[in-house]
């Protein structure tokens, strides 16, 4: 992946043959119209969160395609995000086996990585 640093405190992304844009918020001096680093950040963690749970629906024999989530964050002072609150709508599955989902969903390596200590290296060339 391809990470461009453009004007205004947006960055682009490219993958493949898709692009991402990546704007720093308004009160922090971006444009704020794509989304933040921590929009991104949630977003990857309820999207992990969410393939999981489909993975093991699938195991399971049914299909949660229909199923959809929304979050929210706060920050504490500092900047650092205080709180992520995902709200998950799952389909196509009895409610029974929301647990074996829950369980799963754990398992993403993206709530792993965000709910314990990183070994985090990086260098400027």
């Amino acid at each position: 992946m391809k990470i461009i640093m453009e004007k205004s405190l947006r960055v682009n992304a490219q993958k493949n043959d898709f692009d991402l844009v990546v704007d720093g918020t308004k009160d922090f001096g971006g444009l704020g119209e794509s989304f933040s680093p921590t929009d991104l950040l949630c977003h990857s963690l309820t999207s992990c969160m969410m393939i999981m749970m489909a993975k093991k629906a699938a195991d399971l024999g049914y299909d949660i395609s229909n199923s959809n989530a929304e979050f929210n964050y706060s920050y504490t002072t500092g900047p650092k995000i205080k709180s992520i609150d995902i709200k998950f709508k799952i389909d196509g599955i009895p409610k029974e086996y929301f647990k074996d989902l829950k369980i799963e969903a754990d398992k993403c390596p993206i709530h792993k990585a965000i709910t314990s200590e990183i070994d985090f290296q990086y260098e400027l060339n």
